[in-house]
């Protein structure tokens, strides 16, 4: 098998030809033959990335679709699942391969996207009320759009409405600082870290022509890539402070 194919066959297709042949759909077909064991052994894999391809992270994305989705806590916890897809897409740019060039790196920031919502939604002990939710959803049921509204409003409670203002926002991604005083969130994901952030904006900016494409479809596919930027925004945040604090109005 030339070099070539063998990038093909593990980064999948360039992700033009993916999007525009709606192979990103195959999450969906997936999810009916799917079971918990085979969720597990996918998340298992992310450790190994010899064995990591783009097609591994179209069964992750099977999650989305009822009742697969009632595995979802396996993303929690000790899978350490935010730390290691950050590390395959680090590999991934080390071969010269932009995030956005395949379908490897676009089905990994589906899967990103997926995975911060439910470490929002696990932070405030949320969890297993969402999933009773879905729960009720029929078999075929994309919870994409329920999961999208149920964390916007999570965010804005947090963010907005929360008595310790901005700071709800804190306690809603959990930041704490580990043994050597760097910061991070969403622990129960395996923990953000500022460079991590930091990586991927770098990497949108770069591309951010392929990466305005790629989520204007992706918005209508999975609609939870902007929790992810509200992530990376407030990770910057939490590191240098606001460039100005709101001056309060004044009385007229």
């Amino acid at each position: 098998m030339t070099s070539k194919a063998l990038v093909g066959k593990k980064y999948g297709p360039q992700l033009t030809e993916y999007l525009s042949t709606r192979e990103y759909g195959r999450p969906c077909e997936l999810a009916a033959s799917l079971a918990r064991q085979h969720i597990a052994n996918a998340i298992k894999s992310l450790a190994q990335s010899e064995s990591v391809t783009y097609q591994t992270f179209e069964t992750l994305m099977a999650l989305e679709w009822s009742p697969l989705c009632d595995h979802l806590d396996l993303l929690l916890d000790n899978s350490e699942v935010f730390p290691l897809c950050i590390k395959l897409l680090r590999q991934l740019h080390s071969q010269k391969i932009s995030i956005l060039g395949r379908a490897y790196g676009f089905m990994c920031l589906q899967f990103l996207a997926l995975v911060v919502d439910i470490g929002k939604i696990a932070q405030v002990n949320r969890l297993d009320q969402f999933l009773e939710d879905v729960s009720k959803l029929p078999a075929g049921r994309s919870i994409g759009s329920y999961l999208n509204n149920y964390t916007r409003e999570l965010e804005g409670e947090w963010l907005f409405s929360h008595p310790q203002g901005r700071s709800g926002l804190v306690l809603l991604l959990g930041w704490q600082q580990d043994r050597t005083g760097h910061r991070f969130c969403l622990p129960r994901i395996g923990g953000c870290r500022f460079d991590d952030t930091m990586f991927l904006l770098e990497q949108l900016w770069d591309d951010r022509k392929g990466f305005l494409c790629a989520a204007q479809l992706a918005s209508r596919v999975f609609p939870g890539w902007g929790g992810l930027l509200l992530v990376i925004w407030n990770s910057a945040v939490q590191t240098h402070g606001f460039a100005h604090e709101p001056k309060s109005e004044t009385p007229r």
